[in-house]
């Protein structure tokens, strides 16, 4: 297995999991310094308002280049697409760590979130097309994997450092990924699509080494076969609505994403040190809670890969549901309480963390990866 884990198409898996990990460190960035942002005390200082859009200021980069990505990663190649992430990243990460700017502070998170669309849509193909059949379950799960590991990665440093030291280590990720993915090959999906046979063949025959050269002749016309049809059969934007079941389909996954994004998770992980201090004293400090949360959300995502065959999606999904609103109704049934009764939650303290850890796992098991 461990030979297996070293081979040339894990190794490409591995480094372009980097740039999954980068995106992560985006978001997680935030929750280890949240309370030294709102430090009237500190050149950087934001009120909470401020830090709040500076956050979620992510996600328009993200529209802006998810849909250009897909276009320009079947022009120019994956592998360039993705690279240019990197630099891309550990630019805003330098200005953002020496600058005391708000807008400019801003003005990177939208860089990023940038970046972040050309990574979300383009390392999913890439991480398919260099896998073989066997192991791209394996290959293509390292996805997720890197999201949460980049959101641990931050929760692990950010308190025991200084913030500008933070936010260098965390401009290191991208660049670890650009040094590392640039000697990686290119998509021989990609090299077929754009009728470079000799390319497309010396690339899969580096990513299946040790695999007869018979056995790579037949994968090769296998995915001629597959680009042929690929080719022969582009979608359109009407295909999507174009039958009954398929303006089904669309409006089942439109709920199912508007309800993953508005499940608290994403608030949770960027705010959680913060949450967790506004508890009040309970056996673990913030940071510990935030980073315990975080190897939660790492370890559920093997749980759902062991147990998502056995059960199926639907009755996941809606067990995640349920679940992730039991969690949501304490959190805020406590801090409502809180505003109001303060009374009546004291020593309760610890039903917001266990419940916040409670929601990540429910979250990763049912409906965040689907």
């Amino acid at each position: 297995m461990f030979q297996t884990m070293l081979s040339p198409q894990y190794l490409a898996g591995f480094s372009a999991m980097l740039s999954v990990v980068a995106c992560g460190g985006c978001y997680g960035w935030v929750a280890p310094i949240i309370t030294y942002l709102n430090d009237p005390s500190h050149d950087i200082y934001m009120t909470s308002a401020q830090i709040a859009f500076m956050v979620s200021i992510l996600s328009l980069g993200e529209v802006l280049s998810c849909i250009p990505a897909g276009l320009l990663a079947d022009r120019y190649g994956r592998k360039l697409i993705m690279l240019i992430s990197g630099p891309m990243y550990a630019a805003t990460w330098i200005v953002i760590t020496f600058s005391t700017d708000y807008l400019l502070i801003c003005a990177m998170r939208i860089v990023q979130g940038v970046a972040m669309g050309l990574v979300f849509t383009v390392c999913p193909m890439y991480l398919g097309e260099i896998s073989s059949i066997t192991e791209r379950g394996s290959i293509t799960g390292l996805f997720s994997t890197g999201w949460f590991v980049g959101y641990l990665f931050e929760y692990c440093v950010g308190p025991f450092v200084s913030f500008t030291l933070f936010t260098l280590i965390t401009a290191m990720v991208p660049m670890v990924f650009t040094i590392l993915f640039l000697y990686q090959p290119e998509s021989p999906y990609y090299f077929i699509s754009k009728e470079k046979i000799k390319e497309a063949t010396e690339s899969l025959r580096y990513l299946r080494k040790g695999s007869s050269e018979e056995s790579v002749k037949i994968e090769l016309e296998a995915m001629k076969e597959s680009v042929k049809r690929d080719l022969a059969n582009k979608p359109s934007w009407k295909d999507i609505i174009e039958t009954k079941a398929d303006r089904r389909a669309l409006l089942i996954i439109f709920i199912i994403g508007v309800t993953r994004i508005l499940n608290g998770v994403m608030a949770l992980m960027s705010y959680s040190t913060y949450l967790f201090s506004e508890v009040g004293p309970i056996f673990l400090s913030p940071d510990v809670l935030t980073i315990l949360m975080g190897v939660t959300f790492l370890f559920g995502g093997f749980i759902n890969a062991a147990v998502v065959d056995s059960f199926g999606r639907r009755p996941l999904i809606f067990i995640s549901c349920i679940g992730s609103t039991i969690s949501l109704s304490i959190i805020g049934g406590f801090f409502t309480l809180k505003n109001t009764i303060p009374e009546a939650v004291g020593g309760f303290g610890w039903l917001v963390p266990l419940s916040a850890i409670l929601l990540c796992i429910l979250s990763v098991v049912g409906i965040h990866p689907i």
